[in-house]
């Protein structure tokens, strides 16, 4: 009989061991799970009040800081008379810290969704950029309206008397392809352009309704103009009510629930992303996060980098975008179509000595995939009538702040 007891209780006491390390592995974890759903998702308390919680989202406590840097052409009068390459000075970084405060927040009856829009006031911090760099910098950088209006006169199909229209306004406004400008003047402040006051005069308004003449209306120029103190459009999300792991996913954007101007489904696709504020509990090392940014009208995909740190005792994990985040020949969506036919980086990726041989091979060759590109069937990165760009550049589709 002392044998069987001994067994018995052994098997118990495994049981028991067995359960307490399952407990002490997945209760937390539960507990934490639940806490979560009932206090962590956004909502309004019982006297119409945001939740603790929730004022953080609105008020974010932390202060972004953007790090730009400038590139100056330093023989812009020979590369406008001469046809000389631009020598380039990088110049920078000029540092903004940028604060966030949501506004017209509005819930539906149900609590699942929130709509705001998102305030943004952006201040130039000198001492966090380099030495020498001052808002009142002048920078010799391309000339916006001027590029505009060759790209207009190359891609649109326009007969010979408006071309040469507008080559005689190009040459009354003295507009040049090269112009100087103060850096903060080209990022956030923005700047007047002779050719815009023009266009935005009523002259002009009937001359462009009578010849149904198509042209941009942005009465200020720059990277970002007038972006200070302004939204980023209307936002509806999920509150995490119905589900604590649907917290801030996107709905819809400016009500939009995919973003037209880039060329596949999936790159349009920015429905179920994240704003990079909240995401949902127990995120691990091998989830990826989508966040949609609107300063850049895209989305971007977030993985894990391998950096671990602790914020206030805290554990967190570092996320970075993905390696491919900027490769338009990877991701076709992302991809500049480069209409003006300009093969803007000779010999890549192929070298200057690349050929071309035509042999009966070369009919089994697909020439559009980038492992065939430098292949002696395919002509480098010219595809499909026109040169394909290096990783890295990628257009900008919509003007931030619209």
């Amino acid at each position: 009989m002392r044998c069987p007891t001994l067994v018995f209780l052994l098997i118990v006491n495994c049981i028991f061991l067995l359960t307490g390390l399952i407990l002490l592995v997945a209760f937390p974890n539960w507990i934490v799970n639940k806490i979560a759903a009932k206090v962590m998702y956004i909502h309004e308390d019982g006297t119409g009040k945001s939740s603790f919680v929730t004022d953080y989202w609105e008020r974010l406590p932390a202060v972004h800081i953007f790090k730009f840097y400038m590139f100056n052409i330093t023989n812009p009068d020979d590369v406008m008379f001469h046809g000389h390459e631009p020598i380039l000075q990088e110049l920078g970084p000029y540092t903004y810290e940028m604060t966030e405060v949501k506004e017209n927040i509005r819930y539906s009856k149900d609590g699942n969704l929130v709509s705001y829009r998102a305030n943004k006031t952006w201040v130039f911090n000198p001492q966090k950029s380099c030495a020498t760099c001052r808002c009142e910098d002048q920078v010799a950088f391309p000339n916006l309206v001027f590029t505009a209006l060759i790209y207009y006169a190359r891609t649109e199909k326009i007969n010979i008397f408006y071309r040469r229209i507008l080559d005689i306004f190009i040459l009354i406004m003295r507009s040049k392809p090269i112009q100087n400008v103060g850096v903060c003047d080209i990022l956030l402040n923005s700047y007047k352009d002779p050719i815009i006051e023009v266009i935005h005069t009523p002259i002009y308004k009937t001359l462009k309704k009578t010849l149904k003449l198509t042209t941009p209306d942005f009465p200020d120029l720059g990277y970002l103009p007038k972006y200070n103190r302004t939204g980023d459009g209307d936002f509806v999300v999920m509150t995490g009510k119905d589900d604590i792991a649907n917290i801030g996913q996107i709905v819809s954007w400016n009500n939009w629930t995919e973003l037209p101007w880039w060329n596949t489904p999936e790159s349009r696709r920015f429905k179920g992303s994240g704003d990079g504020i909240n995401q949902k509990p127990g995120i691990g090392k091998h989830d990826k996060y989508e966040m949609y940014q609107p300063l850049a009208c895209r989305k971007f995909t977030l993985e894990y980098s391998g950096s671990e740190a602790h914020v206030n005792g805290i554990p967190a994990l570092a996320y970075s975008f993905v390696g491919d985040s900027y490769d338009g020949v990877r991701n076709i969506g992302y991809r500049y179509e480069n209409y003006e036919k300009m093969n803007y980086y000779p010999g890549w990726p192929c070298g200057l000595n690349h050929t071309v041989e035509v042999t009966p091979r070369c009919k089994n060759v697909k020439c559009d995939l980038f492992e065939n590109w430098c292949d002696k069937c395919c002509n480098g990165s010219f595809i499909n009538e026109t040169w394909v760009l290096p990783p890295g550049i990628i257009p900008l589709r919509c003007q931030p702040g619209e």
